[in-house]
Parts: structure tokens; sequence; C-alpha cells
């Protein structure tokens, strides 16, 4: 048996398991973020708190290093590019619209509910 390449596949498959962890984190942070960063943009509050608040989260998602297209890969949704076009069109959300933030957030929240769905399943197994 060569030991070399069965410790590959390990850590190979950790890295993935690593991985798969990192961006369900994150996904799971976009669900908190992503509605509390539409509603303190949308209103021109005056609050330093709320401000501080949104130039935080605004931190978190630009200083995102990863290909959208990983999530694909890693969790067969395309959950990452939602969640970055949403943070961007919230981020500029005067020349995007609201009409379009709304459906981007809608859209983020219906695939959210279906990779839920997954890891729930998974979890149960």
């Amino acid at each position: 048996m060569n030991y070399k390449l069965d410790d590959m596949r390990t850590s190979n498959i950790q890295s993935i398991n690593t991985a798969v962890s990192v961006m369900k984190h994150f996904v799971e942070l976009s669900a908190k973020l992503l509605p509390y960063y539409e509603k303190i943009t949308r209103t021109s509050n005056t609050d330093l708190s709320a401000k501080d608040d949104e130039r935080k989260i605004a931190a978190v998602y630009e200083s995102y290093n990863i290909d959208p297209q990983s999530s694909e890969l890693l969790l067969d949704s395309n959950i990452l590019e939602i969640i970055l076009e949403g943070f961007r069109s919230i981020k500029k959300r005067q020349e995007i619209g609201e009409t379009r933030i709304k459906s981007l957030l809608n859209e983020f929240h219906e695939e959210y509910e279906k990779l839920q769905e997954r890891w729930n399943y998974a979890l149960l197994n």
C-alpha cells in the first residue's frame, strides 16, 4: 500500500471539508449581515453606531478574496455570486434601485434556504 498517496487523499479531504465549513460559515454570516446592511444603508441614519456597523460590514465583503465560482464547486450553488452581487448592489443602491436589491435579497434567501435543507439533511444521515 502506498501510504503517501493515502496521506495525500486524507489531507485533500480535510482541506475540502475545511473549505466547505468556512464557506458555510460565511453564508450563514451573510444571512444576518446582508439584511442588516440593507436596512442601515436604506435610511439616512446619523446614528454613529449604525455608520460604524455599515463600515465594518463593508470591510468584511470588500476583503473577501475568493472566487465566487468556488461555491458552485464546493456547495453546488451560486450563493457566493448572489451574496457579492447583493452587497455591491446595496452599496450602490442609488444607481441600482430598490427593486433589484429586493430581488437579489430574495434570491439569496431562497438559495440559503435550499442550502440549509441540504445541510440539515446531511446531518440527519
